[in-house]
């Protein structure tokens, strides 16, 4: 009892919090676990709340245990959505090329890619107008989670852009919104939930990524601006950057202190104050060969693909220094990711909670005298 209460304890110590919803419980780091039913709250202080849980069944126990699996990005291999090549290409976490990790004939033209809340890789694409699933471990294909029948029918009718939303569900734009700005699927089942936003008249989107407060961010190329959406209602909430307006947007991506925003027709790349939507100064100065689309943040790493040229320059992104090509001869990428990977420290506490079940398993039960 003592071992799983220093395990709960634990896990709360490392942040990882879940919330309890159709008895799954989603951890932090976007992977599910089945529910657990006995234990309605992991903040456990005394020893009489920790009895209950010693008379759940094994894998009820074992879901909390593996609720402490933590996952990071830093560190891990890079997939890339190779638009032209109809491919998603791996590459290891020096740059160095490891192959295609994921094709089918049905990917033409990926263009958005995510790992939803099973730690599947969804792969959006513009011109079959399809979302497939593939093992996001083996890059084996699934299936189809969104057809173009559904897409099309939600007023996807040209993808462009997705993100998984912190409710787990799935927000996919439209180059052009002739029916809805983002619409919502479920990031799991690929059901249409509803028309997320919508902001009329019709206009020519790009890029889209949830920023501070929750919100939901999206480039507009008519206007050079980036608009903020309500992330839980999505309503319209208008224009978040100011200043000189920058076009054509490709793609955007939140960091430490800045909003960045890859151009595409030899735009360059901009930033702008992520508090304030101030427009501060290129990052990458326009030129005849920088055209960029693809880009991501991770930690404290900035990453901007060249579609013109494939290569992918590195930066600090808390000082915004250029740390070199990453990557140099890659595929047209209009979309960069970073594989999740077990973090040690999780694999030490999986190691311990499953020791702490075994004994569970062989303990002889106490009779009453």
């Amino acid at each position: 009892m003592d071992c799983l209460r220093h395990v709960l304890v634990k896990l709360q110590s490392l942040a990882v919090t879940y919330t309890q919803t159709n008895q799954t419980v989603q951890c932090s780091n976007r992977h599910k676990f089945p529910a657990l039913k006995q234990i309605p709250s992991l903040a456990l202080r005394r020893r009489s709340d920790i009895i209950p849980a010693m008379k759940a069944r094994p894998s009820v126990i074992a879901s909390v245990v593996l609720c402490l699996f933590t996952f990071t990005t830093k560190g891990s291999d890079f997939l890339l959505a190779g638009f032209a090549a109809d491919a998603i290409v791996r590459y290891d976490s020096s740059g160095t090329l490891v192959g295609t990790f994921a094709s089918d004939p049905a990917m033409d033209g990926p263009t958005a890619m995510v790992y939803n809340t099973a730690g599947n890789l969804l792969v959006l694409n513009e011109f079959f107008h399809n979302v497939l699933k593939f093992d996001g471990t083996t890059g084996a294909l699934i299936g189809t989670l969104i057809s173009s029948t559904t897409l099309g029918g939600a007023g996807v009718t040209d993808p462009d852009d997705m993100e998984i939303g912190p409710d787990g569900n799935l927000y996919v734009t439209s180059h052009f919104n002739t029916g809805v700005n983002i619409a919502k699927f479920d990031g799991l089942t690929g059901a249409y939930l509803s028309a997320f936003a919508f902001n009329p008249p019709t206009n020519h989107h790009h890029g889209l990524a949830f920023g501070p407060g929750g919100n939901l961010f999206q480039g507009n190329v008519d206007t050079g601006r980036v608009e903020r959406f309500d992330g839980a209602t999505g309503a319209f909430l208008g224009n978040f950057t100011t200043g000189a307006p920058v076009s054509p947007i490709a793609e955007l991506a939140f960091g430490p202190s800045h909003l960045y925003v890859t151009l595409d027709g030899a735009g360059g790349g901009a930033r702008f104050d992520a508090t304030s939507g101030a427009f501060i100064s290129y990052l990458i100065a326009p030129d005849t060969f920088a055209s960029y689309w693809g880009i991501l943040v991770d930690g404290t790493d900035l990453y901007l693909a060249n579609k013109s040229t494939g290569t992918v320059k590195k930066y600090d992104a808390t000082t915004d220094t250029f740390l070199g090509d990453f990557i140099t001869g890659g595929p047209a990428a209009f979309d960069i990711i970073a594989m999740p990977v077990p973090e040690p420290a999780g694999e030490a506490l999986l190691f311990l909670g499953l020791v702490f079940v075994a004994s569970m398993k062989r303990r002889p039960q106490r009779q009453a005298i």
